[in-house]
């Protein structure tokens, strides 16, 4: 957050940045990404940092940019973001091959999806009906998007994946623990995010 919070300074303090787009949008990735590194070097959460860092830049950040900086990184950051998710769901399907050898859990695998299904529902409408029953707070959702919201969520992702590959080599059932999370990735991106274009 500090970051983020540094690059809204600077574009505001040194107008001199705000006259190049190229400058500006470079400006955003830079505090951005040195917010990764450090939460990283300290063990922290990156994805969380980068979320923080995101929300306090468009917040900030945004509203010092020229016209054309505005423009230029909207178009930059959409474009890495739509090649990074390509990259992810490819690199995800080569791993899904490469990791054929080892060994598998039907029983977990089942498992993973009831408690994913469950989970998300008690997550989602569940939490909204115990708000709206014990403090009388309204979502202002109806049924039809709520379940929407909850069937939406029980899509796993890269990330899930990613979590999973950095438990230490050593810890017993680790490989069904890998072969387990990248087949509900794979089944709940192609099966569930399947039916939720029509739902």
């Amino acid at each position: 957050m500090i970051f983020a919070l540094m690059s809204a300074m600077l574009l505001k303090k040194y107008r001199s940045f705000t006259k190049n787009p190229i400058a500006e949008t470079m400006i955003i990735f830079l505090f951005g990404y040195i917010s990764y590194v450090v939460s990283e070097l300290t063990e922290n959460s990156g994805i969380i940092t980068l979320l923080t860092c995101s929300i306090v830049m468009s917040h900030y950040t945004w509203y010092n940019l020229s016209p054309q900086g505005k423009h230029a990184s909207y178009i930059v950051f959409e474009f890495l973001g739509h090649a990074m998710e390509a990259f992810v769901f490819i690199y995800l399907g080569i791993t899904f091959f490469s990791f054929k050898e080892l060994r598998w859990s039907w029983h977990l695998f089942v498992a993973e999806i009831i408690i994913i299904i469950i989970g998300r529902l008690i997550g989602t409408i569940g939490l909204l009906e115990i708000f709206r029953g014990c403090c009388g707070m309204d979502s202002g959702l109806n049924i039809k998007q709520q379940i929407f919201i909850w069937f939406a969520g029980m899509i796993r992702g890269a990330i899930a994946f990613g979590l999973v590959l950095r438990i230490d080599p050593s810890f017993k059932n680790r490989d069904v623990i890998i072969t387990t999370s990248l087949s509900l990735v794979v089944f709940t991106t192609v099966v569930f995010g399947s039916i939720l274009g029509p739902l």
